[in-house]
């Protein structure tokens, strides 16, 4: 997803060194007993696990490497103590790719009980953004757990969330600046199948091919999940741009959606923690890839420094109406910019 802000208050200090087994300190996020200060870098440890991931890629050991996670996270439920803290015993997020779900995802993730679901998805489906309603039917004995995915809108996935009374939170973003992230980050993923093409020095060309996927699929996605949300009060509909200008508001609807309760100390500290933690970089494997240790921002209205002419008038021809669902756009008139 786009990258968190970070936030322009001042720092309330580093958190002091604490044991994983302690007990968290009043006052003190899910970020200080997830995330103790140990004195080993947060990005080379993050790195370290993506070298890895990559590594188990390769050999063709990744899905068995799923499963031992699976298996590990569901015997730890069965013989750890602990009982689920919150009414819901699974929450789900379904974003638009290059949308901030990360974003959303860590702030969720940075409460106090909740932990990522380990998916049982031996088909690997969800890697397709196809959710297997069996999936829903593998969870831990007892704790909460939450799931980020960007899983499109099918009927089979829809009414397993709606039988098993999952609340879902839908994430958006302009599509226009979805279509720029989207196109930055094919140009940093060597590994991407369209990255020689936009490494090539075409670069309208390139761009025009973003955009036409992001009218088709992309614009497909949102159809889908907008219908869902529109007639459903199970699922909640957040949009990339208000989290930006209200992330405090908005990340209270998120959790008065998930029936979650939280003071207004420990919402702040979890903003904060997440921001901070967006300020230091999320990775410096990624960084490392991309040539610098700036990650690229999610910037609002970017877009009309990208489109030419002629993707303005594809991308009306074949998306408007996204734009007018989400409130982005009020008619066809809108214009541009400047070629890439």
């Amino acid at each position: 997803g786009a990258t968190a802000p970070t936030a322009s208050t001042t720092q309330t200090g580093r958190h002091q060194p604490v044991k994983t087994n302690a007990k968290r300190p009043r006052g003190a996020t899910a970020f200080d007993t997830k995330f103790p200060s140990t004195g080993v870098s947060k990005s080379l440890t993050h790195s370290a696990r993506s070298i890895f991931r990559s590594l188990l890629q390769r050999a063709g050991l990744l899905p068995h490497a799923r499963y031992l996670k699976f298996l590990i996270q569901h015997t730890q439920a069965k013989l750890l103590p602990g009982a689920s803290t919150y009414p819901h015993r699974l929450v789900f997020i379904a974003g638009l790719p290059k949308s901030g779900t990360t974003w959303l995802e860590n702030l969720v993730g940075a409460i106090q009980g909740y932990r990522r679901l380990v998916c049982y998805d031996p088909q690997n489906l969800l890697q397709e953004h196809v959710l297997d309603p069996t999936l829903l039917e593998h969870i831990p004995a007892r704790g909460n757990f939450f799931i980020k995915t960007h899983v499109e809108a099918r009927p089979e996935g829809i009414e397993a969330l709606r039988r098993h009374g999952v609340p879902t939170v839908v994430m958006v973003r302009d599509l226009r600046d979805q279509c720029v992230s989207r196109f930055y980050h094919v140009l940093n993923s060597p590994s991407h199948r369209h990255h020689d093409f936009y490494k090539a020095d075409d670069k309208s060309a390139a761009f025009a091919h973003c955009v036409d996927i992001c009218v088709t699929e992309y614009a497909d996605w949102i159809r889908g999940w907008f219908q869902v949300v529109s007639g459903d009060s199970r699922f909640l509909l957040v949009r990339y741009e208000d989290m930006r200008a209200n992330v405090k508001g908005e990340f209270l609807r998120v959790l008065k959606h998930f029936d979650i309760t939280l003071t207004d100390r420990e919402i702040d500290a979890i903003i904060e923690a997440v921001s901070e933690r967006a300020r230091k970089g999320s990775s410096l494997y990624v960084r490392l890839k991309q040539g610098n240790n700036t990650l690229r921002a999610g910037r609002i209205g970017d877009w009309r420094s990208h489109f030419s002419s002629t993707d303005v008038e594809h991308f009306k021809a074949a998306a408007n109406d996204v734009l007018l669902s989400l409130g982005y756009e009020k008619d066809d008139m809108w214009q541009i910019g400047a070629t890439l």
